[in-house]
């Protein structure tokens, strides 16, 4: 009976200790400057497969401001895959929330253009000339 204990404990130790976090890691691009653009990319891995649904999105306001943004207003573009680059389902839910279809999947690629010309918000804008990029603003949660 100690042996079959010892096991179990075991057994429980390792399968929890081998679990992985969920990462994400975002990559910004800026091909085209002069059209205000933003490329952004968003790689969520280690998802649990028990989950169906993913909710990601962005924040209506910025710290040292008391004023509602439109962040996700400027979200253009937008579209999910597995990793086997297999397009999964989404749907707006509300303003700022977008909610995808993983199907189980324990890794998504998600994709956006965000429009950024708002310079003078100090939220995000990019030119020819050069480009300033709030987090907050840009990418989803």
């Amino acid at each position: 009976m100690k042996s079959a204990a010892t096991l179990l404990t075991f057994l429980l130790t390792t399968t929890m200790t081998s679990a992985q976090t969920p990462t994400i890691q975002y990559s910004l691009g800026m091909s085209k400057p002069s059209s205000h653009l933003l490329e952004v990319g968003m790689t969520l891995e280690n998802l649990s497969s028990s989950d169906q649904t993913l909710d990601l999105a962005l924040p209506v306001w910025r710290s040292g401001r008391y004023v509602i943004f439109d962040f996700a207003g400027g979200v253009q573009e937008f579209w999910v895959t597995d990793a086997a680059g297999k397009p999964l389902p989404w749907k707006k839910t509300d303003k700022t929330t977008w909610r995808v279809q993983t199907g189980g999947s324990k890794s998504v690629r998600v994709q956006y253009k965000m429009y950024a010309n708002e310079f003078h918000l100090r939220t995000k804008g990019v030119n020819s000339d050069h480009a300033f990029v709030d987090p907050m603003s840009t990418f989803m949660y």
